[in-house]
């Protein structure tokens, strides 16, 4: 990197390059999933108007590199309604970091930082849900003291757990 990542939040004028991050990063998974699940992600993580909805209920935080976005995650403060968590946990969407900028410790700073956050919002446990198919971000959530608390429905035709991590 020619220079030291930056940290903010994101705004609804990021939404095109947060889309182009969900593109290429969750892109890498493609061949795994094979055509017909990776064209059902696809249409989430490339699809500006899925990070405009993220944004109304979730806090965004970006990592630029020379004035470019190159990783996001967001985080949903307790008290809203999913299906896989407890409405007292928040909740982490979407990390994701341009496969260019892989393995330079992008994502476990997104991830510190979102903690960070969560603790700030006064929230006591901090949920996330992954699958088989991740093995490095379930590497990276466990080595952050995230333990897997239940399995949940099959999606993109892949195993999915719910971990959670007390604050």
């Amino acid at each position: 990197m020619s220079t030291s990542p930056s940290y903010s939040f994101a705004t609804l004028k990021d939404v095109d390059s947060l889309a182009q991050i969900g593109y290429e990063s969750y892109g890498i998974f493609k061949e795994k999933l094979g055509e017909k699940h990776w064209a059902k992600m696809e249409s989430f993580v490339s699809n500006p108007d899925s990070y405009r909805s993220l944004l109304k209920e979730a806090q965004g935080l970006i990592c630029k590199v020379d004035s470019k976005i190159i990783g996001m995650v967001f985080l949903v403060r307790s008290g809203s309604e999913n299906k896989h968590f407890s409405k007292e946990w928040a909740y982490i969407r979407m990390l994701g970091v341009l496969p260019k900028y892989s393995g330079q410790g992008i994502g476990r700073a997104l991830m510190k930082k979102t903690i960070e956050l969560a603790k700030a919002n006064n929230e006591e446990h901090l949920a996330l849900h992954t699958s088989e198919f991740m093995n490095t971000a379930r590497l990276m959530y466990v080595s952050m003291g995230f333990k897997m608390v239940k399995q949940i429905p099959d999606n993109f035709g892949a195993k999915y757990w719910v971990y959670l991590l007390k604050l």
